[in-house]
């Protein structure tokens, strides 16, 4: 199962910003995230199929940035993961499911995105 992201890839973990709910703080998800995300869902969702298939899975990434700037592949592929679980496509992204494995990187100005392939985990 492949699946392609548009735009950069954003990190969950980076930039969160403070905020009151009922009066007690809370740390959300920045708002390139947030609107990362947003983005992608509203492309998304109801395209794609459930992963019907074994688990563990072989989640592999290889990222398309729209410049050189300096990102962390365990962040990044960690909000993916998140979203993946959100549409439904996969049942959890905890180790127990998911084996991700960043294949590499490269710069493309004019098509940034994240291509996610979905495999089960080849048996030694």
């Amino acid at each position: 199962m492949k699946i392609v992201f548009k735009g950069d890839a954003r990190s969950k973990k980076n930039s969160k910003q403070a905020i009151l709910i009922r009066g007690k703080p809370r740390l959300i998800p920045s708002k390139q995230y947030q609107k990362w995300y947003r983005e992608n869902v509203r492309e998304l969702k109801g395209k794609l199929e459930k992963w019907e298939g074994d688990y563990p899975v072989e989640m592999r990434f290889y990222f398309y940035r729209s410049t050189r700037r300096k990102f962390d592949f365990g962040n990044m592929m960690e909000g993916i993961q998140d979203l993946l679980q959100d549409l439904g496509v996969i049942e959890d992204d905890s180790m127990n499911h998911v084996y991700p494995i960043p294949l590499g990187w490269a710069v493309d100005k004019e098509n940034p995105r994240t291509e996610v392939e979905i495999v089960p985990i080849q048996k030694l």
